[in-house]
């Protein structure tokens, strides 16, 4: 396991926040404040990836795939087809109030028809 300061340097450096590092946390922006993870069993995330600029979503996306592989467990709710494509596993599809399992093409499919 890698040293407590040693595993921030890494995070802060992952997620181009270093010239962050004094802030306080209301003084940063939505999409910074977004890139922060905390380790743990399940992340229940909200469109994590709004408002971040391209790059930023490819590295969240594939931050999350490696903590799923890993054995984290997410529950992610999302409007990106290529988002979703990259980090689910699973799909549930909420429709007309009405939960339905769904392939992850099929859910990719249905966020791009709207």
């Amino acid at each position: 396991m890698p040293e407590p300061q040693a595993a921030v340097e890494h995070e802060l450096a992952f997620f181009e926040l270093d010239a962050a590092r004094t802030e306080y946390p209301h003084r940063l922006s939505s999409g910074q404040r977004r890139r922060l993870l905390r380790p743990c069993a399940l992340l229940v995330l909200d469109e994590p990836e709004q408002r971040l600029d391209p790059v930023m979503r490819v590295a969240l996306a594939a931050r999350l795939r490696s903590l799923a592989t890993a054995g984290t467990a997410l529950l992610v709710a999302t409007h990106d087809p290529v988002f979703l494509a990259t980090v689910a596993d699973f799909v549930l599809l909420v429709a007309d109030g009405r939960v339905i399992p769904a392939s992850v093409a099929q859910g990719a499919a249905a966020i791009a028809r709207g």
